[in-house]
């Protein structure tokens, strides 16, 4: 069995990702920005206790790279 791995954007840039993506299909930038990449979250809980909320660290490598190109939400969870 033969096989073959492609990784088109491996030595792109998030920036250069995000520019290719933009002219490709704009519902796909959406999708992205759903998307989370932080590798500590910072995790709070809502005034009311009923949602736990996450946020970005922006200290991690992930964050420090995504945040000028693509800003990382949110993430609320119900309990």
């Amino acid at each position: 069995i033969q096989f073959e791995v492609k990784a088109p954007f491996v030595s792109d840039s998030k920036e250069e990702i995000l520019k290719k993506v933009r002219t490709y299909d704009k519902k796909l930038v959406d999708v992205l920005e759903l998307s989370w990449t932080c590798y500590a979250p910072i995790e709070a809980r809502d005034l009311f206790g009923s949602k736990i909320v996450y946020f970005p660290c922006r200290k991690c490598p992930a964050c420090l790279e995504r945040e000028p190109v693509l800003p990382q939400k949110k993430v609320e969870v119900e309990i």
